[in-house]
């Protein structure tokens, strides 16, 4: 069996997260050649200390069927598919606390080497937010940054049209499957970020429906991604503040737009102005917004406010 085969079989079945598959996987001295071979794995395995389910011979015989059947799908529809530990997986995703296991991809995966910044915020943005993440989007563009972000409405939309306007190229990580593109408004933009040599990243099985904790698992991929990460603006339970707290948690500088006196009030301020408040970097004028992201192309320990 391919590796990538058995994470699928493992990681489609109940119980299996993937830190369990993980554990298991690393446990492993020799991949399984077969069917037999895994389920006596995973008795041994479970023998060892380790409480897993057992599944039945026919419950993973199906499983191993349906992997192949989506690995066959995601060769049909033009996608790579990237394993941990092996070669073209992104090295960055290797070094935070929970790698994926496998990506499907489809684009330009050489630029997931190179220098990024992550340009976050609200579905709901006001139309300072969209002018601000269009224009600084644009701007990374310019300096020869990768601009990461999650393909959603509002700042990511904007932000990820600006990256494209400025001849940039941008990565978009997904919530779902890539036959279930999200949201479906979004398909031509996705379509324009691969034809303009960015790419698309989702860990899911190309027919895998978004689910709330997908939104949530995605937002990690985008801080490894990146040198910094930069919120446009947010409210303060939006779903950009899980993106700000695994931007803490791998060590990588925070920066918020201090929103103008008009909309100091107004709830999408609210986020911006409490992580702000936490220690985040408060970037007040377009001039301090532009530093910061001409930052990110240095060395690691020279962003600073």
């Amino acid at each position: 069996m391919l590796k990538q085969q058995v994470i699928l079989t493992l990681m489609s079945l109940p119980g299996y997260s993937r830190f369990k598959t993980r554990t298991f996987l690393n446990y492993l001295t020799a991949y399984p050649v077969n069917i037999e071979e895994l389920c006596e794995q995973l008795r041994v395995f479970n023998g060892s200390g380790e409480k897993i389910l057992i599944p039945t011979f026919a419950d993973l015989q199906q499983a191993s069927d349906n992997a192949r059947r989506q690995l066959e799908l995601a060769v049909d529809n033009g996608l790579r598919l990237l394993v941990q530990g092996e070669a073209g997986f992104p090295a960055r995703l290797t070094a935070i606390a929970d790698p994926p296991l496998l990506l499907f991809a489809r684009g330009n995966l050489d630029i997931l080497a190179q220098k990024g910044l992550a340009l976050v915020g609200t579905r709901t943005p006001t139309p300072f937010a969209t002018n601000a993440a269009e224009k600084l989007g644009r701007k990374s563009a310019e300096l020869g940054l990768i601009v990461v972000s999650g393909l959603a409405l509002g700042c990511d939309t904007a932000a990820h049209r600006g990256c494209l306007a400025g001849q940039g190229r941008t990565v978009a990580t997904l919530p779902g499957g890539f036959n279930n593109i999200y949201p479906p408004e979004n398909r031509e933009l996705a379509e324009e970020i691969v034809a303009q040599g960015g790419c698309l990243l989702s860990e899911y099985l190309p027919e895998a429906q978004p689910q709330a904790a997908y939104f949530v698992e995605r937002d990690r991929l985008q801080v490894a991604l990146s040198e910094a990460v930069l919120v446009i603006e947010t409210e303060k339970t939006g779903g950009t503040m899980h993106t700000a707290r695994f931007c803490l948690e791998q060590a990588k500088p925070l920066a918020c737009i201090v929103p103008p006196s008009d909309l100091a009030s107004h709830p999408n301020a609210e986020g911006n102005r409490l992580l702000i408040e936490q220690g985040a970097i408060a970037l007040k004028t377009v001039e301090e917004a532009e530093a910061f992201i001409g930052q990110c192309l240095e060395p690691d320990d020279k962003i600073s406010a």
